[in-house]
């Protein structure tokens, strides 16, 4: 059973049941051809991960019954925070999987100057629903039992509530990510393919954050987090995804 499967539970002991969705019941019946008395991996998304039996395969309405809890596992110290200006298309999407594969923790997504993404509320609400299952696929993909949070939100709102925490901004020509930085609380922010504007840029300097870069190549926007999160968890010693495993009984 190498793939590991997001299936929210409500109960956590031996009989517990839950009915998939259209999606997941199609993925798991049709794409992956997953028979009646068939065992899999799973996680809720919030550590624990326990051996699932598919009792009744339904391509719309599959029902899982929890067979063991094999781990407990404890999530990192402290939190590796994105924030993640909206870009078009597939580039939001491959940032969003990397942003899951390199351990954040919680991942906003907001609308800079030079972004050139507009959505009304109903497109907002389909959108964020699309890129909910980009982050349980790339979650799943990389085998992460916490589920990172994601939110839009705006970038005042965001940096007005992260000022108990280091925020980092990453722009061309300040000072490389250092090698070596302390395990801490910590906000990321990547601006939009055109960068931030002199106007954020000037905000961000009057509530005094941190500015990096990292080196002295231009990144396209969706590349960014990759870079930027490999550095941070490299200077951290990957303490981000640290996890204490604690084996059931």
């Amino acid at each position: 059973m190498p793939n590991l499967y997001l299936v929210p539970l409500d109960r956590l002991d031996p009989g517990a049941t839950v009915t998939l969705t259209p999606d997941r019941s199609n993925y798991l019946c049709r794409v992956m051809r997953i028979n009646k008395g068939d065992l899999l991996r799973c996680t809720d998304g919030n550590g624990s991960v326990f051996i699932c039996e598919l009792v009744a395969p339904n391509a719309k309405k599959a029902q899982l019954q929890l067979r063991e809890l094999l781990e407990q596992y404890t999530p990192p110290d402290n939190t590796l925070q994105v924030g993640l200006s909206l870009l078009k298309g597939a580039a939001q999407e491959r940032s969003l999987a990397t942003c899951v594969e390199l351990g954040a923790t919680h991942i906003w997504l907001f609308s800079a100057d030079h972004s050139n993404v507009n959505m009304n509320a109903e497109r907002r609400q389909k959108r964020l629903a699309h890129f909910d299952k980009v982050v349980d696929a790339a979650m799943e993909q990389c085998g992460r039992v916490f589920r990172p949070q994601l939110q839009l939100t705006s970038l005042s709102t965001l940096i007005d509530s992260h000022r108990s925490m280091e925020c980092v901004v990453l722009e061309a020509g300040s000072p490389p990510v250092p090698t070596d930085l302390p395990a801490q609380d910590r906000l990321v922010l990547i601006g939009p393919e055109g960068g931030f504007s002199e106007q954020e840029l000037a905000y961000f300097k009057a509530n005094k954050l941190a500015f990096f870069s990292t080196g002295p190549v231009t990144l396209r926007a969706e590349t960014m987090p990759s870079v930027a999160l490999t550095l941070l968890q490299t200077a951290t010693g990957w303490h981000y995804t640290a996890r204490a495993k604690v084996l059931s009984d």
